[in-house]
């Protein structure tokens, strides 16, 4: 890689480093806002939960795409390794997060999934101290989902920086 191509994937890298990270603070203040809410209401802290789910899927996306950049063995095995303990322990997010995207859709009787005979309802099961996102027959546990999404938003950024930091001495300064 020359110093041209380097900068211009650190840039694109670093950036995703920052969204993860600002998405992963998000959905943590979102979570709690959405756990600390009133229980008047199913919806009390709704839009919270929707918005924690989406900013959490963010973050794994970020991740999974700086993994399409050669970042080395030592990144990309940890990198890897946490975007799949990531998807393990919330396998029904990214569906969520679709069903979330397009609820104007599925609220008013359509949708792909609902088409295909998937079930779609959206409300919040909650205990105390606990908030759980039900959308369609998929559950998000809320407090966990964004822990974990700050912890990922971390070793993203841990691993970028760990390639930058190789890269940078190991360019050809003739090119």
């Amino acid at each position: 890689m020359n110093r041209d191509e380097y900068v211009e994937a650190a840039q694109s890298l670093f950036f995703m480093v920052q969204l993860g990270t600002e998405f992963a603070g998000a959905a943590r203040r979102l979570a709690t806002e959405a756990i600390g809410a009133p229980t008047t209401l199913a919806t009390d802290g709704l839009a919270s939960a929707l918005l924690a789910t989406a900013s959490s899927r963010a973050v794994l996306r970020y991740s999974e795409r700086a993994l399409t950049f050669d970042l080395g063995n030592g990144p990309t095995t940890t990198l890897t390794d946490a975007v799949g303990a990531f998807k393990i322990a919330h396998p029904d997010l990214k569906i969520a997060r679709d069903l979330i995207e397009h609820s104007d859709e599925y609220l008013t009787g359509g949708g792909r999934l609902r088409a295909a005979g998937d079930d779609f309802s959206l409300y919040a099961h909650r205990d105390p101290g606990r908030y759980q996102l039900v959308v369609g027959n998929r559950y998000v546990d809320l407090g966990p989902l964004a822990d974990d999404a700050v912890d990922l938003a971390a070793v993203l950024r841990d691993s970028v920086t760990t390639w930058s930091r190789w890269m940078v001495g190991h360019l050809d300064p003739d090119h």
